[in-house]
């Protein structure tokens, strides 16, 4: 094979594999119309849940999320506390009946009433200035996922906190003593002493038998509340013990927040009526 031959045909693969290369690595692509390339598509950004609400739940769920409105909820309960610190505020987690998953429907309006107090401590009002209480909505729960107002809030002078404890007569065989706000209590008025003395003069005349079934409000969780009912009538026992009532003639439960009387309080008044005991004489046969 000559020189030139040689030369020619190497020519030839150089050219070649140049063609390839341009062709298959370097020359971009033509589009149509002078478009571009089609890319991957970019997802649309996450857009912010707008709501007129200054705390939101869902329906089945404990979570308590803030709203568009809480920042201006936030500043205004501040301000009203600093303007008089001796204010409790009371926080009302809403619940639906029917709601799931349940231990109790009224345990999910607790938790968010607990949840909302968390919030209100980190915006700087003392928890002991704050009680956490369910409240039942009378309307259908809305579909399960759809938000909806969590809470709402209440202010209440301290002043409830001084009642003073009260005997009422529901029947001659059933009778009512209210107490104050958290009391069990240590100390009883002089017309409620008066009266457990003389029902203790009945009691040693007629041999009767008493129950006291202790009650409190619907505020605070359900353990402190059956204690705090416990309480309230193994004291009632103890004064009556304290008159000469045999122990083995007086019998103590609690039911707690469960029975109350005015069913979703709210007021100071309607909260006072719910703390009590009621005391029940039953005759021996």
């Amino acid at each position: 094979m000559s020189n030139l031959l040689k030369f020619f045909l190497m020519a030839l693969a150089w050219a070649v594999l140049w063609a390839a290369s341009y062709y298959g690595c370097v020359k971009p692509e033509y589009y149509p119309d002078d478009q571009a390339a089609v890319t991957a598509p970019v997802p649309p950004a996450s857009v912010a849940v707008s709501n007129d609400y200054e705390l939101v739940s869902r329906t089945g769920s404990a979570d308590v999320l803030t709203g568009t409105l809480w920042d201006q909820e936030r500043d205004a309960l501040l301000a009203k506390y600093k303007a008089d610190p001796s204010q409790r505020l009371e926080v009302y987690g809403h619940y639906y009946g029917g709601e799931v998953p349940a231990p109790g429907d009224r345990a999910l309006g607790q938790s968010r009433a607990e949840a909302i107090k968390d919030l209100i401590v980190k915006v700087g009002i003392p928890v002991a200035s704050i009680i956490a209480t369910p409240l039942a909505l009378s309307s259908s729960a809305p579909e399960e996922g759809e938000i909806w107002g969590a809470g709402a809030f209440a202010w209440v002078q301290a002043t409830e906190e001084g009642q003073d404890d009260k005997v009422t007569e529901i029947s001659s065989d059933e009778i009512k003593i209210n107490f104050p706000y958290n009391a069990s209590s240590t100390r009883l008025s002089n017309n409620t002493e008066a009266y457990l003395k003389t029902l203790a003069q009945r009691m040693a005349e007629t041999k009767e038998i008493v129950a006291i079934v202790g009650h409190t409000d619907i505020r605070g969780k359900g353990p402190y509340n059956r204690t705090l009912g416990q309480k309230r009538a193994d004291f009632l026992k103890e004064r009556l013990m304290s008159y000469g009532v045999q122990p083995n003639r007086i019998t103590t439960s609690s039911q707690g927040e469960t029975k109350p009387e005015i069913p979703n309080a709210t007021t100071d008044a309607q909260h006072y009526e719910n703390r009590r005991a009621i005391l029940t004489l039953n005759r021996v046969q």
